[in-house]
């Protein structure tokens, strides 16, 4: 209902009214956002979600959906402001702390992803499950040099059967670096079953089977990886070490794919 104003008569709008209407507009706007969010259409999505913040700059709703949005695009630093953001409104956002975890991950930060995706009493477990975000603080442990946590960390998802061949190589590789070479050459043969195309598990085989003593099988292992990729610079670097050296030794760069 309109409100006359008294001086010249002239309708003006119901606060009442303007609110709701406001209120609809961000409804439609969050609607618009998710939708195109689903469909894959992110930047038309990040503008629904921009939308709903001209309206409202604390909308803790648009504020996650731009982050996630960014993130998807690979905009770490926008993605990361408008999760600050939500999280400076809503410290106990679960989703948003996954996020930005994410996010600390994409740009590198490896230990503030490991402060966020982790819970404080045990760095191997999440505060909130999540396959990406498993993923992605196993990844941060690995980089880090942490080979034993990053293999607490990945281990759960083999609970999930299929195993990705990265899954299995990341696994491999952590173990290698501990010297548990058996061990390892399993997780790159698992690999290799599951792609026999993959050169770079084949490389790693090879690599595994010179560090268990059999120089032969190694061999044979580098080969069928470079059959596969002649580009494969570790592999023939580790062929080309494999070689009788001077004295008859046979040496191995050691050179993993990772």
């Amino acid at each position: 209902m309109k409100q006359l104003n008294p001086v010249s008569g002239i309708p003006v709008p119901d606060p009442g009214q303007s609110a709701s209407v406001e209120q609809e507009d961000r409804s439609q706007w969050l609607a618009c956002g998710l939708l195109e969010e689903k469909a894959g259409r992110f930047e038309a999505a990040a503008e629904a979600y921009l939308s709903v913040l001209l309206l409202d700059s604390r909308q803790g709703q648009a504020l996650l959906g731009l982050g996630r949005v960014y993130l998807v695009l690979g905009e770490w630093d926008l993605a990361g402001q408008f999760l600050e953001a939500l999280l400076l409104k809503q410290p106990g956002h679960a989703e948003g702390r996954l996020m930005l975890g994410l996010v600390r991950y994409g740009q590198g930060n490896d230990a503030a992803a490991i402060r966020l995706l982790s819970r404080p009493e045990d760095p191997c477990a999440l505060f909130w499950e999540s396959r990406p975000a498993r993923e992605c603080l196993g990844e941060c442990h690995y980089r880090q040099g942490d080979f034993e946590r990053a293999i607490l960390t990945w281990l759960p998802l083999l609970d999930h059967p299929p195993a990705s061949e990265r899954l299995l190589l990341a696994l491999g590789a952590s173990l290698f670096h501990l010297g548990r070479y058996q061990s390892a050459y399993a997780f790159f043969q698992e690999a290799v079953r599951q792609n026999p195309a993959n050169a770079g598990a084949l490389n790693n085989c090879g690599v595994a089977c010179f560090h268990l003593g059999d120089a032969a099988a190694a061999a044979r292992w580098l080969e069928a990886a470079l059959a596969r990729d002649p580009d494969l610079g570790e592999a023939r670097d580790n062929l080309q070490l494999l070689a009788p050296a001077a004295g008859g030794q046979r040496r191995c760069g050691g050179g993993l794919h990772e």
